[in-house]
């Protein structure tokens, strides 16, 4: 699969068994990839990626992801805490 050897570090992929995840590193000697799930790094076969999501797919969950962390930050503090985070995401 000619995809699977293009995928670089923050790719959004499935699994062959459903489970999605962001690309945190890809070993093509070995065949294996890192995937960040939800904050779990877990270690599969390249072969065990069915579906590379398109990256303006990947860039709307992004999008909808902020929103949530907006969303629980404002609710539990009462405050915009937004511009803060998103200062410190440019800086990486």
């Amino acid at each position: 699969m000619e995809s699977l050897n293009k995928l670089q570090k923050g790719y959004e992929v499935i699994t062959i068994g459903g489970l999605y995840g962001t690309v945190d590193e890809v070993d093509t000697e070995n065949k294996t990839i890192v995937l960040d799930v939800d904050g779990v790094y877990l270690t599969f076969e390249l072969g065990a990626i069915r579906t590379v999501l398109p990256v303006k797919e990947a860039v709307t969950s992004l999008k909808v992801a902020v929103v949530e962390v907006k969303a629980r930050l404002k609710n539990k503090t009462g405050m915009d805490l937004i511009p803060l985070f998103s200062m410190k995401m440019r800086e990486q």
